[in-house]
């Protein structure tokens, strides 16, 4: 060797200078060979079981390596023993590779010249070469990894804010896809969706099948196996037998596509439940690496989190157009001093992050209200959604509110997040909040304290930042004192209370509520707004509406759709004294005798509905399970005719 501490400086030079270790290899190769002065210099690295020369030092720089490399044995023997050895005109040495993730072995490395002796090298010169390369490359191999990761982070980064903008998943899959591809130097990326009660995976983007989606059974190929089992999978194109094990042939059929290699790597929610895969395929230098495997795993992992936040959006998408009353309107109609004093409290509370209870009878525009402090609120770009806790049952309700996980029930095959996680950074409006069981009452406490949910059958805390506000037509204080409805709960709920007035004690806003519904059903039904005769304005005036407003509205809307009168007289609005008889005997008790007029009153409605219980209700201003509840009261029959 001409000058070994020459060699030494250039190799030091080159893991200073070198960004890649590819770059590092060409300088140092041509290095080696100068002073050893032999034809050819070349490394190798075991990868995956078999020797692979490096990439970027395709025949080092002579111009024999290329069709006279080193034999296998000889690499093996040096990789093994870890002393130099020699073959066939090759001499070749050891050094120990760097930079390793933690928990991942070593990839041996050898380094051999052709027709050059390193045994010509006393024990000391060549021990102080071996660790300069080891050094250098261990330097620039934790250098790259510093620099990838950066990268490919700040690109993730850049495309996240693309990601957020998607509000539909097919978009948001090929986004991602598309930018995985291209970060990690593949042909192809697919993102895999499990589908669990059909026991299938939606694939997308994937060419060359319609709409970019393909569907395939759970248990197909490399995909199928890494959903089952949560593990990576690899395969490379030097191991013909691992890659048509690992993938399907029939999808490569379907998409007119070759699979020579692929990496493939579960998808994870925050929870750590598996809800797809993520896949690349054909890595178009080389192999995929362990590396690779791990770098994908981290991209995998911000790819769930978006996807479960778009999922999560088009929830909230469904649960707001499903909980959206048709043509109701966030604002409270009436110019009485009662409506301003609620609008002008709303307008106040909305800005804070207090509780509210809003109180009043059913059809007084609770609802409403909390709508409108929502809207008025910082909250208001993210979800309202609505529960009536009068309508669901109580084990079916506490799913409702929190979610539940699988089996948690006997009808729980699968997993599904609750109203809260659905309104998270939102208002969630619980009307009849009375109506809560103990154990729902109990989460709910929790909820308001901890800002997290947890599932039905689950144990794991989910965060949820989430307004509520509570109504309810009860004597709360009254359940209180009875023991069924928690103090502490109640005191949580009730930091600001707004009391919705009935409609008869705010009779001059009838006129002005009943021509607002009227224009705005009319309008729907694309026909002219009728007039009100004078007696059919008074007679809206003297009814005591024990439906409220929400039985105006109803009356607006059937007179809107069904009289056709361009004048509305007082027989069309069905409200005279002698629809209902009054005949109730005066020495009645005051229980006695409202038991009997709420008798006649529903009776007469479900008449005049033809029977259909859900039309009835809606007359009354009341939802149908609570008009059933309040027929059981009266011992009236339930039977549907």
């Amino acid at each position: 060797m001409t000058n070994p501490h020459e060699l030494i400086f250039e190799i030091l030079r080159a893991s200073a200078v070198s960004e890649s270790p590819e770059a590092f290899w060409t300088d140092v190769l041509k290095a080696i060979q100068s002073a050893t002065g032999s034809s050819a210099a070349a490394v190798f690295a075991a990868v995956d079981g078999s020797w692979q020369q490096h990439t970027g030092s395709d025949t080092a720089s002579g111009t024999t390596a290329s069709t006279n490399k080193p034999p296998l044995d000889l690499l093996s023997e040096v990789a093994d023993s870890g002393q130099t050895a020699n073959s066939q005109n090759w001499s070749a040495i050891r050094i120990r590779s760097g930079g390793k993730p933690q928990g991942q072995s070593e990839t041996p490395t050898v380094v051999a010249v052709l027709n050059g002796d390193w045994n010509e090298l006393d024990t000391e010169t060549l021990t102080r070469i071996v660790e300069s390369l080891q050094h250098g490359l261990r330097l620039v191999q934790q250098n790259h990894i510093v620099a990838r990761k950066a990268d490919r982070l700040q690109a993730i980064i850049d495309l996240s804010r693309d990601w957020n903008q998607k509000s539909n998943i097919p978009d948001l899959l090929e986004e991602i896809a598309s930018a995985a591809s291209r970060l990690m130097g593949s042909e192809r990326a697919t993102i895999f969706l499990w589908d669990r009660s059909t026991k299938s995976l939606v694939g997308r983007p994937a060419l060359g099948v319609e709409n970019n989606e393909l569907h395939i059974p759970d248990n197909t190929g490399v995909v199928g196996q890494v959903i089952r089992d949560g593990r990576p999978r690899r395969a490379a194109s030097n191991d013909t037998t691992s890659v048509r094990d690992t993938i399907s042939e029939d999808v490569d059929e379907m998409l007119d596509f070759q699979t020579r290699n692929l990496v493939c790597v579960p998808l994870n929610n925050r929870r750590g439940k598996t809800i797809g895969a993520f896949e690349l395929i054909n890595r178009i230098a080389g192999n995929f690496t362990s590396q690779d495997e791990i770098d994908l795993a981290e991209f995998a992992t911000l790819a769930a989190a978006a996807i479960e936040d778009c999922q999560n959006y088009q929830e909230l998408l469904s649960n707001q157009k499903s909980t959206e009353p048709a043509g109701q309107e966030s604002k409270l109609i009436g110019d009485s001093p009662a409506m301003d004093e609620i609008r002008d409290r709303i307008a106040r509370v909305a800005k804070s992050e207090l509780a509210v209870m809003v109180l009043g009878e059913n059809g007084t525009g609770k609802d409403v209200a909390s709508r409108m402090i929502h809207e008025q609120s910082g909250r208001a770009g993210n979800a309202y959604l609505a529960v009536n806790c009068a309508a669901i049952s109580g084990t079916l309700l506490e799913s409702e509110l929190f979610g539940h996980e699988k089996g948690a029930f006997t009808d729980a095959t699968e997993s599904r997040a609750g109203k809260f996680e659905a309104a998270d950074g939102g208002t969630l409006f619980l009307d009849e909040v009375a109506e809560l069981s103990t154990g729902a009452q109990a989460k709910l406490l929790r909820v308001l304290e901890e800002k997290t949910i947890v599932r039905v059958g689950g144990m794991d805390p989910i965060s949820a930042d989430v307004r509520v506000v509570a109504a309810t037509n009860q004597d709360l204080p009254a359940k209180v004192r009875a023991r069924e409805f928690r103090e502490d709960l109640f005191f949580r709920l009730n930091v600001v209370t707004i009391m919705m007035p009935p409609l008869r004690d705010r009779v001059n806003d009838i006129d002005q509520l009943a021509n607002h519904f009227l224009a705005e059903f009319c309008t729907a039904a694309n026909r002219d707004i009728p007039e009100f005769s004078t007696k059919a304005g008074e007679l809206l005036k003297n009814h005591k509406w024990p439906g409220n407003v929400r039985e105006l509205r109803n009356l607006m809307e059937r007179i809107a759709y069904l009289c056709p009168d361009s004048v509305i007289d007082a027989e069309a609005l069905m409200l005279s004294s002698e629809s209902i008889s009054t005949n109730v005997a005066e020495n009645l008790p005051l229980t006695e005798a409202t038991k009997r007029f709420q008798v006649e009153y529903i009776e007469h409605q479900i008449q005049m509905a033809n029977g259909n219980m859900t039309a009835a209700a809606k007359r009354l201003g009341l939802h149908r399970s609570n008009l059933y509840r309040k027929m059981n009261q009266l011992g009236l029959s339930t039977d549907d005719d």
